[in-house]
């Protein structure tokens, strides 16, 4: 297609964005401590759907620990993000899956996949970083409604949340710089922008982003206007405040922090019957 494009003189070539965030992120996956992290919980995932046994033994910790009654998310290679459903749901489950691990009622040899206390640590930091990949994707994905509105701002969000911190972990640390420089580097999303932009949505055109980068708003000045009595009183804008665009709400600060967490210090085998 990039042929095809320079052949016809169409300039600039505009490639799938949500499909090179995709690869991107895909590439992040491959760095060698969470491609490691990543086998351990697939290879658990197809123990517990090939094996009806464990998955009985996990439904009734499930019950027993109030969790919901959710299987193990398989990933596929082929589909976006399910690596990081399959993390996600693992990380739910993970006080019932490890209890399920070392009941008695499982056959000593089974399931023999072990994970380390710093493997515990770095898979919540894993789902937090990569969970906005996600939310862009899907914003991106959409059929319906016009996306090339939404590329900015979802690029300086992105920026922002993969910009290095002396808090991160090393292994976090290698993730950003992975995905960096794939996707916020190598993909001249800025340049493009500044030719597709005078195509843009009104809506888009008002939206914050612009309105802080590109615009001042100016504010009018306030009449007086009679009330029932005859007096004066300024007047007020009963006009009812614009609803958020899509974008905005999906990625808010609330949306990037929804991890869930084991909370620290509570035993989850005190009132186990395993």
């Amino acid at each position: 297609m990039v042929l095809a494009g320079a052949g016809a003189k169409m300039d600039p070539h505009v490639r799938c964005v949500a499909h090179t965030l995709n690869l991107a992120s895909q590439k992040a996956f491959k760095v060698d401590k969470v491609s490691e992290i990543l086998t351990k919980v697939r290879k658990l995932v197809t123990f517990f759907h090939k094996s009806p046994k464990a998955t009985e033994i996990l439904r009734e910790i499930q019950t027993q620990l109030h969790l919901p009654n959710h299987k193990l998310i398989q990933d596929v290679s082929t589909r976006w993000n399910s690596s990081l459903d399959m993390l996600e749901r693992f990380w739910e489950q993970q006080p019932a899956v490890l209890n399920a691990m070392l009941s008695r009622k499982m056959k000593r040899g089974e399931a023999m996949v072990t994970f380390t206390e710093n493997d515990m640590v770095i898979i919540p930091e894993i789902i937090k970083l990569k969970t906005p990949l996600k939310v862009a994707t899907t914003l991106l994905s959409e059929e319906k409604n016009p996306t090339i509105s939404m590329i900015p701002p979802i690029q300086a969000k992105l920026k922002k949340h993969f910009l290095p911190l002396e808090s991160d972990l090393e292994l976090i640390s290698q993730m950003k710089e992975q995905f960096t420089a794939d996707f916020l580097i190598a993909t001249p999303i800025s340049k493009m922008f500044s030719t597709a932009r005078q195509h843009l949505t009104p809506a888009s055109k008002t939206s914050p982003f612009w309105r802080t980068e590109h615009t001042t708003v100016r504010e009018e000045p306030t009449e007086d206007v009679p009330d029932e009595d005859g007096n004066g009183s300024p007047a007020t804008d009963e006009t009812p405040p614009r609803k958020k665009m899509r974008w905005i709400r999906c990625l808010g600060i609330s949306s990037l922090t929804e991890c869930r967490q084991r909370p620290q210090g509570k035993s989850y085998r005190g009132n186990l019957k395993i």
